[in-house]
């Protein structure tokens, strides 16, 4: 009975690991030739951009608190320099300056009255 499950178990995860790029492939168009979509070389490179991009799901988090952060601007443009240029190929640069001084800033002091 173990060595049954024990077969399902992995039966059940190699036919994940070759259904995904299949998946993928059927849903970016199959290679011209019908058995090139399922050559193992193809299924593991497959697998492999498919891992490295989930893997960018941890920096989701930053993402979004930048995203939000520029879509409030108003909120920080005491403190936001956009477009500052620099370098050679007209290339610009946002600069966020916290404040750091002894009395509240405008932002802080508007935070503090809605409290």
């Amino acid at each position: 009975l173990m060595a049954v499950d024990v077969f399902f178990f992995f039966f059940l995860a190699v036919s994940v690991l070759v259904l995904l790029p299949v998946l993928i492939q059927l849903a970016m168009g199959w290679p011209p030739r019908l058995f090139d979509g399922l050559h193992p070389r193809r299924l593991l490179r497959l697998l492999h951009a498919l891992w490295s991009q989930l893997t960018m799901l941890q920096y989701a988090r930053e993402f979004l608190h930048l995203s939000t952060f520029y879509r409030r601007r108003h909120e920080h443009e005491l403190h936001l320099r956009k477009h500052i240029p620099f370098g050679h190929h007209g290339c610009t640069l946002d600069v966020y300056q916290p404040c750091v001084c002894a009395e509240p800033c405008a932002v802080q002091r508007k935070q503090q009255q809605q409290q």
